[in-house]
């Protein structure tokens, strides 16, 4: 966690890379506080996370979970669960993501 972190991934290929493969193949991703920056970084195309100013929010569509800083973790955690159990999400776009 962290902005240090997050900068040091959005850095990595690999790293936005595989938010990027994840998305493509319809898979549930999560991520809280600064973490969702790398999500932005990866530009996923018709994903919607919580933006900065959007203290304590959770926005949970299309299996994209991310948790603005302050956000409730536990409420968090369940969303992504279920996000998890559902397994994919079809009504992504498809082949936006040049993974």
């Amino acid at each position: 966690g962290g902005k240090q972190s997050v900068d040091t991934l959005k850095m990595q290929g690999d790293a936005v890379h595989f938010v990027e493969e994840a998305y493509k193949h319809h898979k549930a991703i999560g991520a809280t506080g600064e973490g969702v920056m790398l999500f932005q970084e990866a530009k996923l195309k018709g994903a919607t996370y919580v933006g900065g100013g959007m203290d304590g929010q959770i926005s949970a569509e299309k299996g994209v979970v991310t948790a603005a800083k302050g956000a409730d973790l536990q409420q968090f955690g369940e969303q992504f669960s279920k996000a998890i159990a559902q397994h994919r999400f079809w009504d992504r776009p498809k082949d936006e993501v040049p993974a």
